[in-house]
């Protein structure tokens, strides 16, 4: 019987050296060691898990999109997530984080954003906070994964190209309703933050892998489910 083999991904393990050193150099590992000192290491640049699994299987881009409709069942050859956010103004830059909803915060939220965006395609709700809308057409812009979007200054990662005029003209709408919406107004009572801008990303359609080493996958949100479904590997 052939020896199954274990690609274990973990984003973020090692920080800078000094850093590293200062937090964890005493730290008994015993798990982490075991699998260290079995495995093959390999080094990589650091980014996210989207970005490694798509530049592993060989994708030009990430159509999280398309994966998110496709664990929904939905039939769509063009789409687009909408992501609830927080947006924080800091003393030079503006930086993006990600908010948790429950699933009665994000109906709420849904409800009145929906509307804004009924001529550009079809809402849907997918998970709290996650929401996806479904296009006649590719968008003529491209955007920065949320992943990669988390924790960083904005500026440069706003969706870009000759047709995002009437989406930007949508983003500042929802963000005006988001602003005194009584979902927010009961997060800001609790002390949490508030939902302040929707982030677009996850454009682009299916495209077979160049090279598919992996059979399971154990990875587990609305894109996972899809990404699997898509090319036939088994969601543990």
């Amino acid at each position: 019987m052939p020896r199954m083999r274990l690609t274990l991904v973990l984003p973020g393990l090692l920080w800078p050296r000094q850093a590293l050193i200062d937090s964890s150099f005493d730290l008994d590992l015993p798990a982490l060691a075991q699998l260290l000192g079995r495995g093959q290491r390999t080094f990589g640049a650091g980014v996210g898990l989207e970005s490694w699994l798509a530049q592993t299987l060989g994708f030009t881009g990430w159509p999280a999109a398309a994966w998110r409709a496709g664990a929904a069942g939905i039939e769509s050859q063009h789409a687009l997530c909408l992501d609830a956010a927080h947006l924080s103004l800091g003393q030079n830059a503006m930086s993006l984080a990600p908010v948790h909803l429950d699933a009665e915060e994000s109906r709420a939220l849904a409800i009145d954003l929906a509307p804004l965006f009924a001529d550009l395609g079809d809402w849907h709700d997918i998970a709290p906070g996650q929401w996806l809308l479904t296009l006649a057409a590719p968008p003529a812009f491209t955007t920065t994964p949320l992943p990669q979007a988390l924790g960083r200054d904005i500026k440069s990662l706003l969706p870009r190209g000759e047709a995002v005029r009437p989406w930007q003209k949508r983003l500042m709408e929802a963000e005006m309703t988001l602003h005194g919406h009584s979902v927010n107004r009961a997060r800001q009572a609790d002390g949490r933050p508030e939902v302040n801008t929707l982030w677009f990303w996850g454009e682009g359609a299916l495209e077979a892998p160049l090279h598919g080493p992996f059979s399971h996958t154990l990875w587990e949100n609305p894109i996972s489910r899809g990404f699997a479904a898509s090319y036939h590997m088994t969601l543990c």
